[in-house]
């Protein structure tokens, strides 16, 4: 089917011939003026439209909103055993945020956050999005919540399973065990369990008790003590690069973990005073 923009410009050129007829054929100077000036008009109406955009047809139904903090909130939910909060963040997600959205589109992105989610067990194969949930069978945003509500409990009961099993959470500390004296970041960790790194960071503070960054710290110094306690002559620069991080880093998390500088902790050290390195 043609444009309507293009329909226009085949009609305005019916009296643009017409009009430039008649100014040939003008016998007075006001008809000739008159000719001239419809001419003119003519002319700038087809040079219009023929810049108009011709509008693009319209997509089924609209795209999709879900946010990643709307997944991070339904993996808490998740991880918390909140079957409550699950529900109703599910229901804010389908019904209230993408009443207008195409279902088999939002029902991909419901796949994808649970398969996302799922692959944080021991043994996704064995749960509901292990061969897909074909949740785009359904056909109204309401029919589409009934049918992602007992996949995603499903999913919840898999994680409750699963809790207090180390799998995840070796993972999670054996690489920072092994690359803690390099520069690495929460991304870095994300990329190795292949997860986005928000949904890292939800998952670590729920298995590991405290954030990335405050772990990582506490590595760093725990490792540079040892170095101190057992190399009298390191020097602090030396202890923090061999730590992963600089010396006035170094110097914070001495202070933060010892409550003395890197300095003073290897001098008491030395004199054979205790130290704390709670």
């Amino acid at each position: 089917m043609q444009s309507d923009g293009r329909i226009l410009r085949r009609f305005a050129a019916i009296p643009f011939f017409f009009v430039l007829i008649a100014v040939f054929s003008a016998s007075t100077p006001a008809a000739l003026l008159a000719s001239l000036t419809a001419l003119a008009s003519l002319a700038l109406l087809m040079i219009w439209l023929a810049k108009k955009p011709s509008p693009s047809p319209s997509a089924p139904g609209s795209s999709v909103h879900f946010p990643l903090t709307a997944e991070m909130e339904l993996a808490s939910a998740l991880a918390a055993e909140d079957g409550s909060r699950c529900r109703t963040i599910l229901h804010q997600i389908i019904i209230q945020k993408n009443p207008d959205a195409d279902l088999c589109e939002l029902s991909r992105v419901l796949e994808a956050c649970g398969a996302r989610i799922q692959n944080t067990l021991q043994k996704p194969s064995a749960h509901p999005f292990a061969e897909g949930a074909n949740l785009c069978a359904s056909e109204s945003p309401e029919e589409l919540l009934e049918a992602a509500i007992p996949l995603f409990e499903a999913l919840a009961a898999a994680l409750k399973q699963q809790r207090g099993h180390p799998a995840l959470s070796e993972k999670m500390l054996a690489f920072i065990d092994g690359n803690f004296h390099k520069n690495i970041a929460l991304t870095d960790l994300a990329e190795h369990l292949n997860l986005t790194p928000n949904y890292v960071s939800t998952l670590f503070r729920n298995e590991i008790g405290s954030n990335f960054k405050e772990y990582l710290g506490k590595r760093r110094f725990l490792h540079a003590a040892s170095l101190l306690e057992s190399n009298r002559r390191i020097k602090i620069k030396d202890a923090a690069k061999q730590s992963g991080c600089s010396v006035d880093i170094l110097g914070r998390l001495f202070l933060r973990y010892s409550g003395v500088s890197p300095q003073e902790y290897k001098r008491r050290h030395a004199a054979g005073a205790p130290t704390d390195a709670g």
